[in-house]
C-alpha cells in the first residue's frame, strides 16, 4: 500500500477541546475531477480534522495528483494520502479506511464530488446536539463542467433497501455521497473482501439493527456531480442508444449483486452481535425475500430462456414475472426493443 501524510507542526491551541473529525475522500479513475475534490477537502473549516485522500488502485492519474496535492498543502490540517495494492471496490474501500480512522466521526467524500467549506463544522455540530450516528445532507446537483443543474436537493433514497426495514418503523435513509457516521458504527463491521458497489445501504441497514439515530441536515453541504462515469447518479431516460442500454441493464446487474451482498452481509453480522438480534428476528424474512429478487436481476442475463421461461412460470411474484418476461430472449435483444421503444417515444413526444 502506497502511503504518505502531511501534518502540520503545531495544531492551533483554541482546537483542543474539540473532537478530532476525520474527512475521508474515496477516489477510483477520477483524475478529472479529483482536484476539486481535494481542494473542497482543504478548505474545510472546521479543525481538528484529519483527512484521508484514499485511491482504489486507478489506472488513470488519480492518485497522482492526490499525492501531489498533499506534498504541496500548507495548511492546518493532517493530511494522510494512501492508495490501494489492487482495486477492492466501494465497500471494501470504505471500509479498509473506517478501520484506520483517528477521528470519532467520519465525514465522508467522494472523488467526482465537491464538499462545501462549512461541511464538517455543520455536521459536527449536529453530531454533538444529537447524539445520532448517522448523517446525510441535501445538496447542489452540479454536472461534468461544474454548472449548477439545481439547487437544494434531497436525494430519494433507497426505497427497496428502506423496505427491509419497514417493520422497524423505518422512514429515514442516507445518502452515501452527503453521509457522516459516528465512529463507533464500524466496530461492529469486519474487513470485507468482495466487489460490493455501494457500502451505504449496508450503513443504513445496521444503523436501524441498532436503533441509532439517523439524522437529515437541511443545508446544501456538497456539490453532487451527474456525470457518464458515476456509480450511481447518471441514469437514462428514454435514450435511444443501444449501448447507453446495455451499459445500464449491466450497472443494474452489478447493483442487484451488490444488495444481494449486503443482505448476505447484515444477516452475517447480526448473527454475532445481540445487540442486533432481536430487531434483525423482525426484519429478516423481508431481508431474505427481497434478496431472492434482486438474485433474479443478477442472474439473468447468464440463464438460458427455458430457464427464464420456468422461473416466469413459476413465480408467484408479479415483479419477478415481469421483469423475466422483458427479458426471455437475452441482453441484446432487450436492448435492441427497448432501443427500438425509446426511439419512438423521443419521436412521439419530443
Amino acid at each position: 500500500m502506497k502511503t504518505m501524510s502531511k501534518t502540520p507542526d503545531k495544531m492551533p491551541d483554541n482546537v483542543t477541546d474539540r473532537p478530532l473529525v476525520t474527512f475521508a475522500l474515496f477516489a477510483y479513475n477520477q483524475e478529472g475531477f479529483i482536484r476539486e475534490a481535494v481542494e473542497g477537502a482543504f478548505a474545510q473549516t472546521y479543525e481538528p480534522l484529519e483527512i484521508i485522500l484514499s485511491d482504489d488502485c486507478s489506472s488513470d492519474r488519480t492518485f497522482e495528483i492526490m499525492e501531489e496535492m498533499a506534498a504541496a498543502y500548507e495548511g492546518p490540517h493532517v493530511v494522510h494520502c494512501r492508495q490501494n495494492p489492487r482495486n477492492i471496490g466501494v465497500l471494501s474501500h470504505v471500509l479498509s479506511v473506517m478501520h484506520e480512522i483517528g477521528g470519532s466521526l467520519v465525514v465522508v467524500a467522494a472523488g467526482d464530488d465537491i464538499s462545501l467549506p462549512h461541511r464538517s463544522a455543520e455536521l459536527t455540530r449536529v453530531w454533538k446536539e444529537t447524539g445520532g450516528w448517522g448523517f446525510f445532507s441535501s445538496f447542489d446537483s452540479i454536472d461534468s463542467d461544474g454548472l449548477t443543474i439545481a439547487e437544494n436537493v434531497f436525494s430519494r433514497g433507497n426505497g427497496e433497501i428502506m423496505n427491509w426495514f419497514a417493520p422497524l418503523g423505518s422512514s429515514s435513509f442516507l445518502h452515501g455521497a452527503t453521509s457522516a457516521y459516528d465512529a463507533r458504527l464500524f466496530e461492529f463491521i469486519p474487513r470485507v473482501d468482495n466487489r460490493t458497489m455501494a457500502e451505504d445501504g449496508l450503513f443504513f441497514g445496521l444503523l436501524k439493527l441498532l436503533d441509532r439515530q439517523i439524522i437529515c441536515v437541511p443545508l446544501p453541504l456538497v456539490a453532487y456531480r451527474q456525470h457518464s462515469g458515476a456509480i450511481a447518479n447518471n441514469t437514462v431516460n428514454f435514450a435511444p442508444s443501444f449501448n447507453v442500454i446495455r451499459d445500464q441493464e449491466l450497472k443494474i446487474r452489478d447493483f442487484a449483486a451488490t444488495y444481494v451482498q449486503i443482505a448476505d452481509l447484515l444477516e452475517s453480522i447480526a448473527e454475532n452481535n445481540p445487540e442486533m438480534q432481536v430487531r434483525f428476528e423482525q426484519v429478516q424474512d423481508g431481508i431474505r425475500e427481497a434478496s431472492k429478487r434482486f438474485a433474479v436481476r443478477r442472474d439473468w442475463v447468464e440463464m438460458s430462456v427455458f430457464a427464464k421461461l420456468r422461473l416466469a412460470i413459476s413465480s408467484e411474484k408479479p415483479e419477478i414475472r415481469t421483469f423475466i418476461a422483458s427479458r426471455i430472449f437475452g441482453l441484446y435483444a432487450f436492448c435492441f426493443i427497448k432501443s427500438l421503444y425509446c426511439r419512438t417515444h423521443s419521436l412521439l413526444f419530443r
